[in-house]
């Protein structure tokens, strides 16, 4: 438990200073609002896009100075503004199913899976357990290597489960795993993809992933089975989003120029 709050802690200072590198300044410039292209009678306060996500997610959602900010937020505040709509967020933890049948939220990020109340849409990320190495060209690990990997995480169950526990090197938190490469201590170092990428980018490392432990998850926007019009417009919002490479942009500023993971190798 003390090492997951530790890089919690960590994670949530990065994105702090994520949010202060990327954020919008007050004199900044203001696009026009856009006319509203969804019904009230869909949402749950007119004009507006409410919208359910994890606030101890970082660095998809997370509290800083007394905001929620991330990457689903930023994805939201522009699905939001393709629909002509105000957004307000709602922190729902992981009980997506609960924020869409009690009609707490419109929509709510980071959903990988339909469930009983919902359906998802097409992705705007994916993630899954990776392994990165100093070098974008490296080989991929053998069961001689060493990798180091966040003790009891599931990177680290992967790398003892693939490779044989004498190839895992054991650390403290995700820093200090990128420290182990850095040092030659370890060749290689496991975390979920898009949280090693996040650290990467944040404290300057340079690391990159090489392949995938496991098949990457992909995450859509949850929407209630019973709106279709909603289903309708918020698909075509994200599709619009993605082809005009605003999705792209976004993950950019938090991960940097780090590829998601999708067109990775899955090493079983």
């Amino acid at each position: 438990m003390k090492r997951t709050s530790k890089l919690v802690a960590i994670l949530v200072a990065a994105l702090c200073l994520s949010a202060v590198l990327c954020g919008c300044s007050s004199g900044g410039y203001t696009p026009e609002k856009k006319q509203q292209t969804v019904s009230d009678s869909m949402l749950v306060k007119s004009g507006t896009l409410t919208v359910g996500v994890n606030s101890n997610n970082a660095p998809y959602s997370a509290q800083s100075s007394g905001s929620i900010v991330g990457i689903d937020v930023d994805v939201a505040a522009a699905i939001a503004d393709e629909l002509g709509l105000k957004l307000d967020l709602v922190d729902v933890g992981s009980d997506i199913d609960s924020a869409i049948s009690g009609s707490t939220c419109d929509i709510v990020m980071g959903a990988s899976s339909a469930g009983s109340s919902y359906s998802v849409t097409s992705s705007y990320r994916t993630s899954g357990a990776a392994v990165f190495a100093t070098d974008a060209n490296a080989q991929l690990p053998t069961k001689k290597s060493k990798i180091a990997a966040q003790a009891s995480s599931l990177s680290a169950w992967k790398v003892s489960d693939i490779y044989g526990k004498k190839v895992l090197v054991e650390s403290n938190d995700l820093t200090e795993a990128f420290t182990d490469i850095q040092n030659g201590t370890a060749t290689y170092a496991a975390s979920d993809s898009t949280i090693g990428a996040y650290v990467a980018h944040t404290t300057g490392t340079s690391v990159y992933p090489i392949c995938l432990l496991e098949k990457a998850t992909s995450y859509g926007v949850a929407v209630s089975t019973t709106k279709t019009d909603l289903q309708t417009s918020v698909e075509t919002a994200l599709s619009q989003l993605n082809s005009g490479g605003m999705i792209k942009v976004i993950n950019s500023r938090w991960v940097g120029e780090t590829t998601d993971g999708s067109g990775l190798k899955v090493v079983k």
